[in-house]
């Protein structure tokens, strides 16, 4: 029964509906990318030649 509900015959995809009406609209322009600081850079590049010299030592 739809009036004991007290819903519309749309149901909740016609509240969703009316709800959107009211939300601010997106941006479609992404900001840009944060660039890698100096300090990430460095500790990817001690990570890389600390796995290469652990490649080369022989396992005990």
């Amino acid at each position: 029964m739809i009036g004991a509900d007290c819903e519309n015959p749309a149901g909740v995809a016609g509240q969703v509906r009316l709800m959107q009406e009211f939300t601010p609209k997106r941006l479609t322009a992404r900001p840009a990318k944060k660039r890698a600081s100096l300090a990430e850079i460095n500790h990817t590049a001690l990570l890389c030649k600390y796995q290469q010299s652990m490649r080369k030592q022989p396992f005990l």
